[in-house]
């Protein structure tokens, strides 16, 4: 039986029932390894359903080398956000393309397809020190390929040393100059820009995990370590992608990584799922920082890119005005509704509310260290939620809202959600469009925790 055969026949089936039912002690090796293989198959196609939705739909046949692989691989959005941003970079067209780091292979093969397509005009390698990561991403290019012998056009999946990999590469290009003759000063740097530093692509994802599965966060101790060999990296790549934890400052990173042109902080539903540096060789200066919140579309198969871009002249010392208590009061009284703006997970992590309250002059956050706004002035470009408050919760409201489906949201206020909805004794529901938003306000200089009942409306 085949892993297409034994997908469709056990796909109903528990695979921890199959495994004490197909796997004999007396079994061969092989055909125990060939087994255990199909059943994780199944177990990743159940888990990772939605994660790889429409790849999985498009290839029923895709194979995984394990479920952590599945796991520590980018979500088929963020992959594709990764194409998106190669295919804007200036340098675009590549003639080579690197990934150090393919594991599973979804952003190889998110930005292979752009890079190589059809017309086989780049060259692209994925690499991984794993050899049944490898050998399982090779059989997985042929599949996407549907019938040609290379899969994604000119892409090959090799094991091994990425470092070694590249330096291999840097000694192999510059030994090809200095074979080559020149007429003259300018033909040898032509063919130097041609051959070394012109339209190469590299990608990688460093491993944060140590032996004993430990998380690291210093891009020195993660693996491979690029920090210390990007100069030599630099000498083979006109560009070069890394992803970051997204436990990690924006700002920190520029620390270990010089010739940054761009950050960009990647989301998915709201959750920051990476830092990713775009480090440039003809290095101009710093371009900003890319805010990018991924969503699901109505198209079930597509996906939203909600992009929010700082500009590198923003210092952030601008500071925004904050609203005090009476302020609020009198603005809920009047007849003209009054609007809370949430920041989305990648505004948070740059903390740039004076340039946020640029580009929105009529916010004002709700404390200094409330990362809430508030204002009459309704903002649906805002890079966030956008709710229409109701009213300031006083006693009688909470009395009244008992057994409501409110979803509850504390920031910098003294009581938890859970608490919240305990005492008020709401019903949370993650479909409810009604949020109650407990928040501390600025008032005469001092924190007033409230209370505010709102209903969303972006």
């Amino acid at each position: 039986m085949d892993y297409s055969a034994f997908l469709n026949q056990y796909k109903d089936k528990d695979p921890n029932q199959l495994r004490l039912k197909l796997i004999k002690p007396d079994m061969p090796i092989d055909e125990r390894e060939r087994i255990e293989h199909f059943i994780v198959g199944l177990e990743c196609r159940r888990k990772f359903r939605g994660k790889f939705r429409n790849l999985l739909q498009a290839f029923e046949d895709f194979e995984f080398p394990s479920l952590l692989a599945g796991e520590q691989a980018s979500h088929e959005a963020v992959s594709a956000y990764h194409a998106e941003i190669v295919k804007s970079l200036p340098e675009f067209p590549f003639r080579r393309f690197i990934d150090m780091t393919s594991g599973l292979g979804m952003d190889f093969i998110a930005i292979a397809g752009i890079s190589g397509g059809s017309e086989k005009n780049c060259r692209c390698v994925a690499l991984d020190i794993d050899f049944d990561k490898s050998r399982i991403l090779g059989r997985n290019l042929k599949l996407i390929g549907k019938g040609t012998d290379e899969g994604i056009a000119m892409a090959q999946a090799i094991a091994g040393d990425s470092i070694e990999y590249i330096r291999e590469l840097r000694k192999d290009l510059s030994e090809k100059i200095n074979r080559d003759s020149f007429e003259d000063r300018e033909s040898f740097e032509n063919n130097k820009q041609n051959s070394i530093e012109g339209k190469n692509l590299i990608f990688v994802d460093p491993a944060r995990r140590d032996s004993g599965n430990g998380r690291l966060y210093d891009p020195k101790d993660c693996m491979p370590d690029i920090p210390g060999n990007l100069e030599m990296i630099m000498e083979v790549a006109d560009v070069l992608l890394i992803k970051n934890s997204p436990m990690l400052e924006p700002t920190e990173l520029l620390k270990y990584f010089p010739r940054v042109r761009r950050i960009h902080i990647v989301s998915y539903k709201n959750e920051c799922k990476e830092v990713l540096l775009e480090i440039a060789k003809n290095f101009e200066g710093f371009e900003g920082t890319r805010i990018v919140n991924i969503k699901d579309s109505s198209d079930s198969a597509g996906y939203i890119n909600e992009v929010f871009d700082i500009p590198s002249e923003d210092s952030g010392l601008t500071l925004p005005s904050h609203i005090n208590h009476s302020e609020l009061e009198e603005a809920l009284k009047s007849e003209h509704p009054v609007y809370l703006y949430e920041p989305n997970a990648g505004v948070m992590k740059t903390g740039a509310w004076g340039y946020l309250s640029r580009c929105f002059p009529d916010l004002k956050k709700a404390s200094a260290n409330t990362h809430i706004f508030l204002s009459r002035r309704l903002y649906k470009d805002f890079p966030g939620r956008v709710a229409e408050i109701e009213e300031l919760i006083d006693k009688a409201a909470k009395k009244r809202l008992k057994g409501e489906k409110i979803n509850v949201v504390s920031r910098n206020h003294p009581l938890s959600p859970e608490k919240i909805i305990s005492d008020i004794k709401l019903k949370s529901s993650p479909k409810a469009d009604r949020f109650l938003y407990a928040i501390t306000i600025d008032d005469s200089g001092k924190g007033l925790p409230v209370m505010l009942l709102t209903h969303i409306v972006k």
